[in-house]
This record gives C-alpha cells, structure tokens and sequence, in this order.
C-alpha cells in the first residue's frame, strides 16, 4: 500500500501544481482522472492522458520541486 499512497500523493501535487498555474485545466484533469479510474487503462496512461506527468518520470518531480520551491522564496523567517 505504501508505493500506491506515495505514487497517488505526486499525482495529487501535481494537479495542486497545475492549479496554481491554471485553476480550470488542473479541475479538468482531475475530473478526467477520477471519471477513468475504473477502465481498462494503468494508472501512469490514466495520468498522461490528463495531460499530467506519470510519476515515474523525472519531469514530474522537477516540476514539483519548481512549483514549491517558489512557494519557500517568498516565505519570512
């Protein structure tokens, strides 16, 4: 269950990624895959499908280290 609950947490960071940029197609991407979880597609075509990366590539964790890197730039200490 671990690899399934850390696999579906990059998933989900990176639909609140994609809101930040744009609210309306990162809502579009997660109805699309909450509507395709019960179909004959895996989880990474499922992701890719819905314009996300799969969490197995590189680029996903790139973007998210971007996004909320920019998120500590702006914090007070």
């Amino acid at each position: 269950y671990y690899i399934s609950y850390a696999t579906s947490a990059v998933a989900a960071l990176e639909v609140l990624a994609a809101a930040i940029e744009d609210y309306d197609a990162a809502l579009e991407s997660y109805r699309y895959i909450y509507s395709a979880h019960e179909g004959d597609l895996s989880f990474t075509e499922v992701l890719e499908n819905s314009g996300l990366y799969s969490v197995f590539d590189e680029e996903a964790y790139i973007l998210l280290k971007n996004i909320y890197s920019l998120k500590e730039v702006g914090k007070k200490n």
